[in-house]
């Protein structure tokens, strides 16, 4: 089969790789479509923690295709099936796993990083991972599925209410399936904010009423638009909470925020609640606001307070 391959940082190669093959339990699928996220920009730079990435990789960690073997024991997913498939293939074992919580698994194992991903013609995965989608559901769509899913996860316990004011900031991928997805629940403010106004067409498309740059002061345009309340629920991309930051996700040791774009929120916020493996958010130079010393064994369920 064709694959991409990155062999080490800065060295991608499109080169013939041998067909994998559908084990005990686990199904082959032909990729469909498959989309391009920034972990994979951090892959391919080398920027990536060395403990979520095994080189040589075939990346791919949002995609989806059609089943076209299964193997021994395979009950629940059928030859001809269209499937979204999930990155992290936990060990069902660990305290982490038992608990639900499957993207904390003591046993780091993911699709696209430490195993070969959807930038391939195949891919062979474990059977429990692969999710059957509708044929009316374009392949294009479906690749989408799993940061569609970390918007979901953010917002369900975000419980956007009809009266609240919402603050996505950061309008890219996730942040405008976070403006699409807070839209459904109709608040009566659905504020989009960007480093400049190249996607505020399709903010205001999914569902933004309001759409303001950096250079808007959006802090207090936010307190000015709330008689001073701020905003209720506030998002940043990976991240959802209500009244919080919520982080999601497994990056490095330290919660940074661009002063530029965030620092005037975070200060205004109450606190921030970490909810995932390590931080998603990496520091760009020394100025930002950052939460410091955060390991794995202290997130779930901790509050830091923004400094």
């Amino acid at each position: 089969m064709k694959a991409v391959v990155i062999r080490t940082p800065n060295r991608a190669f499109f080169r013939d790789e041998a067909d994998p093959k559908a084990g005990e339990g686990q199904v082959l699928v032909k990729v469909a479509a498959a989309g391009v996220c920034m972990s994979d920009v951090e892959v391919m730079r080398g920027t990536r923690p060395a403990p979520y990435v095994k080189y040589p990789i075939i990346p791919g960690h949002e995609w989806c295709g059609t089943v076209e073997r299964v193997g021994a024991g395979v009950k629940r997913v059928s030859v001809g099936d269209r499937v979204a498939v999930e990155g992290h293939t936990f060990c069902r074992d660990c305290a982490w796993c038992s608990r639900g919580e499957t993207n904390l698994c003591a046993s780091y194992n993911e699709l696209g990083f430490t195993l070969p991903g959807g930038f391939a013609e195949y891919v062979a995965v474990r059977a429990d991972l692969a999710h059957p989608f509708t044929k009316t559901l374009a392949f294009e769509a479906a690749a989408l599925v799993e940061p569609f899913a970390c918007v979901v996860h953010g917002a369900q316990r975000a419980r956007v209410q009809r009266e609240d004011t919402v603050a996505v900031v950061g309008p890219g991928t996730i942040g405008l399936l976070a403006v699409g997805w807070a839209a459904l629940s109709r608040p009566a403010r659905l504020v989009a904010v960007g480093l400049d106004r190249s996607n505020e067409a399709t903010a205001r498309k999914m569902g933004a009423t309001d759409f303001l740059t950096v250079g808007d002061d959006p802090a207090a345009t936010v307190r000015e638009m709330t008689g001073g309340a701020g905003a209720d629920t506030f998002a940043l991309p990976n991240v959802m909470g209500h009244d919080e930051v919520t982080n999601f996700g497994i990056a490095k040791d330290t919660l940074g925020f661009n002063a530029a774009l965030f620092a005037n929120f975070a200060a205004a916020m109450t606190h921030a609640s970490q909810v995932g493996a390590n931080t998603v958010f990496t520091i760009d130079g020394a100025d930002s606001v950052t939460l410091d010393n955060v390991t794995k064994s202290n997130l779930t369920g901790a509050n830091f307070h923004l400094s």
